[in-house]
């Protein structure tokens, strides 16, 4: 049985990439983040398992809502990396999730400053979110104080994320030739990657050798683009936002 190859619609998120619709999930956010900063003071050591589960009620639907807003660009962007608009909305939901994000980054840092006794007491109440709490603690020892993670966060968007996209943008233009049981095929970077997993292991090696030689046509390009990627990642290890970025 073969199955036809179709256009993917992305409507079940967002019936259009701007619009009323967006607008009303952007107002959404920002009053769920307004709520989320409306209960700073109440954070201590002493807060009562239900004012805690309140709280990450709050930030459970800003995560849904980031999601569907940054998944919407992303999958936008994927579908063709040369795509102006699509390259535009990211960018826009970038910069407006990473705002979100460092409103209340706080919430974060005062819950993996709790010694482990207040931790366990409220995971109590946590419910499916227990695992993700978890993990979060597990950043203690490498996160910095608000206003210095708040910076990564707001450079990462025009820095380490902005050399990503780059890189997407210019190897998805290039063009692999490969042959496959006879036939001389012309592939993108996405199709020739479903060739790395090749039941041959002749179809395998030519995948990867043909990736090398296109990319070796842009060496010093992609070089930088490395070389600046490997230098932002110390910092990138201590940004440990509240929410994972889009």
């Amino acid at each position: 049985m073969t199955y036809p190859q179709t256009r993917w619609t992305l409507e079940k998120l967002l019936p259009a990439p701007e619009g009323a619709e967006v607008e009303a999930l952007i107002q959404k956010l920002e009053t769920a983040a307004a709520a989320v900063e409306a209960l700073r003071p109440t954070l201590s050591p002493e807060i009562r398992g239900e004012d805690f589960v309140k709280i990450l009620k709050m930030i459970e639907t800003i995560a849904e809502i980031s999601a569907q807003m940054g998944d919407y660009g992303q999958l936008w962007f994927a579908e063709d990396t040369q795509n102006q608009q699509a390259l535009a909305m990211m960018g826009r939901m970038d910069q407006l999730l990473t705002e979100i994000y460092n409103r209340i980054l706080f919430v974060s840092l005062w819950w993996k400053s709790l010694d482990d006794q207040t931790a366990q007491r409220l995971l109590a109440y946590s419910g499916d979110l227990r695992y993700y709490l978890e993990k979060e603690r597990l950043f203690k020892a490498h996160t910095l104080t608000e206003p210095e993670e708040k910076i990564i966060n707001l450079k990462d968007v025009n820095g380490a994320n902005a050399l990503v996209t780059l890189y997407d943008m210019i190897t998805n233009k290039f063009v692999f030739e490969l042959e496959v049981d006879g036939e001389k095929k012309k592939l993108t970077r996405e199709e020739l990657m479903v060739y790395v997993r090749h039941p041959s292991p002749d179809v395998r090696a030519a995948a990867y050798q043909e990736q090398f030689r296109v990319y070796r046509q842009e060496t010093a390009v992609l070089a930088q683009i490395y070389m600046h990627r490997v230098r932002d990642g110390p910092a990138n290890i201590c940004a440990c936002a509240v929410l994972p970025h889009p």
